[in-house]
């Protein structure tokens, strides 16, 4: 019996859209099968010879129709079907909505997951998406999400998705009604909605890692997937907001000042 591969769920992703783009070569989508089928059925010549001692026909259109066939061909056996297998598996994903709660919170639904808890996506009849929470009356605006392409952009640059940090700086001062100074605006580095949003895609990156690693245990024998060796929620290693007391601009000035000190540290070195 053939020993399995041990393969870790992004590096199968990495293999399949980065190394052998199996997305880009059209290989099992439904023109590419009836083209292939096509020529087939209708039994043209190859290019070394004819059937039953007939007339090649060495037409330009016969040429490259002929030429067409070949680079099906070599399509399909050039992208292995475990991978075939893992395309139409990314393609099937459900589409999940990411609910805003209060502050930096969100919550990320599929159709299927907000049921069982009770609750119902709907769309409105202008394309806007709401989910009816058990209990409440009045709808909450959400965003779909897509899984596809979230998986495959990340399998295609290797990377994982990466959510911004929660960087805070001292904006314009408050003042009180004797015009004092009672605080001062926080000016984000990005936007906390962004930060929200970022978040959400990276945990349904992560969902459906863990959802396609245990479906491949059983629609793929001949290798062991893993699961996602990547944490599930890493911004919560971090501080929600990071201390810089200063404005942007002191702060910039600051970075380049201890560059600066860096770079002549590095002279006298030198």
């Amino acid at each position: 019996m053939a020993s399995r591969e041990v393969i870790d769920i992004e590096a199968l992703l990495i293999r399949t859209y980065r190394e052998k783009q199996v997305d880009r070569r059209h290989v099992g989508d439904e023109r590419s099968e009836r083209a292939v089928e096509r020529l087939i059925l209708m039994g043209y010549p190859s290019a070394g010879g004819g059937f039953g001692g007939e007339r090649v026909d060495r037409s330009p259109f016969s040429t490259k129709r002929i030429a067409i066939e070949r680079r099906l061909w070599g399509d399909v056996q050039l992208v292995a079907d475990p991978l075939l297998r893992v395309h139409d598996a990314v393609l099937a994903l459900p589409d999940f909505f990411l609910e805003p709660l209060d502050d930096m919170d969100f919550a990320v639904w599929d159709r299927e997951t907000a049921a069982q808890h009770g609750h119902a996506i709907k769309e409105a009849p202008h394309g806007a998406t709401f989910t009816i929470r058990s209990g409440e009356h009045a709808p909450r605006r959400v965003t779909r999400l897509l899984p596809a392409p979230i998986l495959i952009r990340c399998a295609r640059s290797a990377e994982r998705p990466e959510p911004s940090p929660v960087v805070g700086y001292r904006g314009r001062a408050l003042y009180d009604h004797r015009k004092h100074v009672c605080g001062y605006e926080t000016e984000w580095e990005t936007p906390r909605h962004v930060v929200v949003a970022e978040r959400a895609e990276y945990a349904v990156w992560h969902a459906c890692l863990d959802m396609l690693a245990q479906e491949f245990r059983v629609t793929l024998p001949e290798l062991v997937v893993q699961r996602p060796a990547a944490p599930i929620t890493p911004w919560l290693d971090t501080p929600d907001v990071l201390p810089i007391p200063f404005s942007r601009k002191k702060a910039t000035e600051a970075a380049h000042g201890a560059h600066s000190k860096l770079d002549s540290a590095e002279n006298a070195c030198v």
